[in-house]
C-alpha cells in the first residue's frame, strides 16, 4: 500500500482512498488532510472553485473571442487561532480580429463600394490565383479580413493571500497581499498583397503588466465606548504599492513566403523597441467609524502616499474625507406611518490625490525615427545584416516641477423607505472639482521639444443620481422587482492654465494625451466645454445661425477650422431593469435610454460620398440645393438657389472634418434579457453540488437610435477617455450566451 508524508508530523501514514463523492472529499478533506496538511490537523473551513469559458465568433468573418478562466480559493482557522485565505484565478484569452481605420483596410473599403458592385459574389482571386477587386490599389474586404489581421494572446493570474489573528475579541491584525499578472502576445499581420503593405508585413509585439499590493491592517471593534450605544470601529493600515510593465516588439516588413505569418520570413526589419517601467506607491491610511444607537454614523478617513513618480519636494500628499448620515425614523417612531416606513440622510466630503505617470521629471533619449503614420522605420535597424542603433531627445521636455492632482468632492443624499419598504428611493447629488491636473501640452517647437507634462487643469462635474426600487408583486411564490436609476452629469472644463511651458503660451486648449487622430479631428479638452468635446472645421453661418453657400458654387462656403464641433457628452442615462421570479425560475430585462450627446461619424461621411445609403439613392438622378442663405451686396441675404448634383449635394453635407459629420447620439435599447433555473435542493441533497442554476442571455438585442443610421455607441478609440469618435469602426453587435453554475 503506497504511504505518504503527513505535513507537520514527518511520519509516514497510509494512503486513504479516494472518498465515495467529491462532496465528501471536500466536506471531510481525508485525502487533503493526511497530504497536504502542515498544521497537524486542521482543516480547510470553506473552499470553492469554478470553471467558466467564453466562446464568441465575431460576425465579422475570422474574428474570435475565446477566454477560459479556473480560480481556486478557500479560507482556515488553524488551532493556534492564526486564520488563512486566499484565491486564485488563470485566465486564457485568445482573440482575433480585423485591422479598423480608413485607407486600406476592410472597413475603409466596405463604404466605398458602390452599390451596383456585387461584394459576395464576386471571387477574390482570380482564375491565376491573383487578388482582384475594381480598385487595383486597394483590396476586397473579404480579401482583407483574411489576409490583414491581429491577434492577440492573454495570459493572467490574480488573487490575494491573507493571514490574520485575533489579538482580542475586539482587536485583529492581518496581513494581505494581492497580486494580478498578465502576459500579452500580440500581433499585426499584412499578408503579401496588402493595401498598405504590398510587400507583406509583421508587427510582433509583447507586453508585460503586474501589479502587487502588501496591506498591513489593524482593526479594532467597540461597543459601548466612552457612553452607552455609541460603538466605534477603527482600521490603521500600511500599504506597498508596485506596478511593472514591459514591452518589446519588433516590425517586419518584406515577407518571402507567401501565407507565412513568421517574422523569420521578414527581409526587411524597419525596427525594434523594448520599453520597461516602474513605479511605486508606499501609503499610510486610517478609518474611523462611529455608530451612535443605529440612527447617528460618522465616519472619517485619511490617507498619505509617497510616490516614486514626483518630485523629492512634492511626492508625499494627504487626502480626508468624512462623511455623516442621520436616520430620524430611528429616533423618531412617530415619523413612521403606512406610507413612510425608514428615512435616512447623509452628507460627506472628500479629497482625494493622484500622480503622475514614470518618468516625466527630465528629458530623456528615445529611439530614433523616420518617416509618418503610413511609413515609417525606428532604430535600430538591420541593414546588409548588421544593426544600427540610434538615439535622439525625446520631444517631451521633463518637468522637475510636477505636482500630484487632486479631487474634492461633495455628495447630499437620502433614502427614503415607502410602504413597508416595499418601495426605495435613493437620490444623491454630487460636485466634483479637480485641480491641478495633469495633461501633456504643446511647447514652441524652437525650444527643441514639442511636449510638455504640467499640472494645468482644472475640471468640474455636477451631477444627480436617482435610484427607485420597487416590488409591485411579491408573495412566497412569485416576485415582480422593479430598478430605475437615473443619472445627470454636467462636465466643465474650467480652465486650462498653471505654470507656463517652457517656449509656450498659457493654453485655453490641449489635445487628450495618447489620442490618435487625423484629418483635423482632434478630441480635445477646451475651456469652456466639456471633457472631451471634438475639435474640427465649422461651417460658415452669418450673425443668423444661417449656413453661408458660395455664390460661385452652390456649395458651402469655406468652414472656419479649429472649432468645436461635437459634445459626446450624455444629457442623461436612464436605466430600467424588470425581474421576475417563480420558483426557481427567473426572468430579467434591462432596457436604457441614452439621451443627447454628440458622435463624429467618418464611416458616414464615406458612405455618403459614396451614395452607399438609402438617403443618397432617393431622387439621385435629380439636382438638389444645399440648406443656407447666400450674401447680398448690400449685406442683406437671399435664400440659396443654386442647383447642383447630389453628388455634389452629398458630398457637401459629408465633409470629412466638419460639422456635417456630427450626429446625435440619442439611443433606445434592449440591453440584456436573461433566463435563469435554479435546480431545486431536494433535487441535489445525494449530489456533491449545492447550488446549480442553468441560463441563457441576450445582450442588445433591439435598439433605435433617430438621430444617427446605425449604432451610435461605436466607438474606434475602444476603451478609454475619447468618446463619440467613429472612425469606420466595427459595429456593435447581438451577443447571445448560455451558462451553467455550480457550487460544492
Amino acid at each position: 500500500m503506497p504511504t505518504v508524508i503527513q505535513g507537520g508530523t514527518g511520519k509516514e501514514v497510509p494512503y486513504q482512498a479516494y472518498p465515495n463523492n467529491i462532496k465528501d472529499f471536500f466536506n471531510t478533506g481525508s485525502f487533503y488532510q493526511n497530504s497536504l496538511n502542515l498544521a497537524g490537523g486542521d482543516e480547510i473551513n470553506n473552499f470553492n472553485a469554478g470553471v467558466s469559458s467564453t466562446i464568441q465568433k465575431g460576425v465579422v468573418p475570422e474574428s474570435k473571442y475565446n477566454r477560459h478562466t479556473v480560480n481556486v480559493g478557500g479560507n482556515s482557522k488553524l488551532k493556534n487561532g492564526v486564520k488563512l485565505g486566499g484565491t486564485i484565478t488563470y485566465s486564457k484569452t485568445n482573440q482575433r480580429g480585423a485591422t479598423m481605420g480608413n485607407g486600406g483596410s476592410a472597413f475603409g473599403q466596405l463604404s466605398r463600394i458602390p452599390i451596383s458592385y456585387d461584394l459576395i459574389g464576386t471571387p477574390i482571386l482570380n482564375e491565376a490565383g491573383q487578388r482582384q477587386y475594381f480598385v487595383p490599389t486597394q483590396n476586397s474586404p473579404l480579401w482583407s479580413v483574411q489576409n490583414e489581421f491581429f491577434t492577440s494572446d492573454v495570459d493572467r493570474v490574480y488573487g490575494n493571500l491573507s493571514i490574520g489573528y485575533d489579538i482580542a475579541d475586539w482587536l485583529n491584525v492581518s496581513y494581505r497581499v494581492t497580486g494580478d499578472t498578465y502576459f500579452d502576445s500580440r500581433k499585426q499581420v499584412l499578408r503579401i498583397g496588402a493595401a498598405r503593405a504590398p510587400k507583406g508585413g509583421i508587427d510582433e509585439d509583447n507586453r508585460f503588466r503586474s501589479e502587487l499590493n502588501g496591506d498591513l491592517m489593524i482593526r479594532a471593534n467597540k461597543s459601548d465606548i466612552f457612553t452607552e450605544g455609541l460603538s466605534a470601529n477603527l482600521l490603521l493600515g500600511q500599504n506597498i504599492n508596485q506596478r511593472d510593465y514591459k514591452e518589446s516588439g519588433i516590425v517586419s516588413s518584406d515577407l518571402v513566403i507567401p501565407g507565412y505569418d513568421n517574422v523569420n520570413n521578414a527581409s526587411v526589419f524597419t525596427g525594434s523597441y523594448a520599453n520597461r517601467e516602474r513605479r511605486r506607491l508606499l501609503g499610510y491610511y486610517a478609518q474611523l467609524g462611529l455608530n451612535y444607537k443605529d440612527y447617528l454614523f460618522l465616519e472619517l478617513t485619511g490617507r498619505a502616499d509617497k510616490s516614486s513618480t514626483l518630485p523629492k519636494e512634492n511626492n508625499t500628499y494627504f487626502y480626508p474625507s468624512a462623511s455623516l448620515s442621520f436616520v430620524p425614523t430611528q429616533v423618531w417612531e412617530s415619523m413612521k406611518s403606512d406610507v413612510l416606513s425608514f428615512m435616512k440622510i447623509r452628507a460627506n466630503i472628500a479629497k482625494v490625490g493622484r500622480d503622475a505617470d514614470p518618468y516625466l521629471l527630465r528629458s530623456v533619449y528615445t529611439a530614433g525615427e523616420y518617416g509618418n503614420n503610413t511609413a515609417s522605420i525606428t532604430f535600430p535597424i538591420s541593414v546588409g545584416g548588421s544593426s544600427i542603433t540610434g538615439f535622439k531627445i525625446s520631444s517631451r521636455i521633463g518637468n522637475p516641477n510636477l505636482k500630484p492632482e487632486f479631487v474634492k468632492s461633495y455628495e447630499l443624499g437620502g433614502q427614503f423607505g415607502f410602504f413597508n419598504n416595499r418601495i426605495d428611493l435613493d437620490f444623491t447629488y454630487f460636485s466634483t472639482k479637480s485641480s491641478s491636473q495633469i495633461f501633456n501640452v504643446a511647447v514652441a517647437n524652437s525650444s527643441g521639444y514639442d511636449t510638455q507634462t504640467s499640472n494645468i487643469g482644472e475640471m468640474t462635474n455636477k451631477g444627480i443620481e436617482v435610484m427607485l426600487n420597487g416590488y409591485p408583486i411579491k408573495n412566497n411564490n412569485f416576485s415582480w422587482n422593479v430598478n430605475l436609476n437615473f443619472t445627470r452629469i454636467r462636465n466643465k472644463v474650467v480652465a486650462i492654465f498653471g505654470e507656463k511651458p517652457v517656449g509656450g503660451d498659457v493654453l485655453t486648449s490641449t489635445v487628450i494625451p495618447g489620442v490618435n487622430y487625423f484629418g483635423g479631428i482632434t478630441p480635445s479638452i477646451a475651456e469652456g466645454y466639456p471633457y472631451g468635446v471634438i475639435v474640427g472645421s465649422k461651417n460658415a453661418r452669418n450673425e443668423n445661425g444661417d449656413l453661408l453657400i458660395n455664390p460661385a458654387t452652390g456649395l458651402f462656403a469655406n468652414p472656419i477650422p479649429n472649432q468645436v464641433i461635437a459634445n459626446p457628452q450624455k444629457d442623461y442615462t436612464l436605466g430600467i431593469s424588470n425581474t421576475f421570479r417563480y420558483k426557481g425560475i427567473s426572468l430579467s430585462a434591462l432596457f436604457d435610454i441614452n439621451k443627447g450627446g454628440q458622435i463624429f461619424s467618418m464611416g458616414q461621411v464615406d458612405l455618403r460620398n459614396a451614395g452607399a445609403i438609402l438617403e443618397t439613392g432617393i431622387d439621385r438622378d435629380k439636382p438638389r440645393i444645399l440648406p443656407g442663405v447666400i450674401a447680398n451686396a448690400d449685406g442683406t441675404y437671399r435664400p440659396n438657389d443654386i442647383q447642383i448634383s447630389a453628388q455634389s449635394y452629398w458630398q457637401g453635407l459629408g465633409g470629412i472634418a466638419s460639422e456635417a459629420a456630427v450626429f446625435d447620439a440619442t439611443s433606445y435599447r434592449l440591453r440584456e434579457v436573461a433566463i435563469n433555473y435554479s435546480l431545486p435542493q431536494n433535487v441535489l441533497k445525494n449530489s456533491p453540488f449545492g447550488q446549480v442554476s442553468i441560463g441563457v442571455s441576450g445582450r442588445n438585442l433591439w435598439m433605435f437610435a433617430p438621430g444617427f443610421p446605425t449604432d451610435p455607441e461605436v466607438n474606434t478609440q475602444g476603451a478609454g477617455n475619447v468618446q463619440g469618435l467613429d472612425l469606420n469602426g466595427i459595429p456593435t453587435t447581438k451577443n447571445f450566451g448560455f451558462n451553467i453554475r455550480a457550487t460544492f
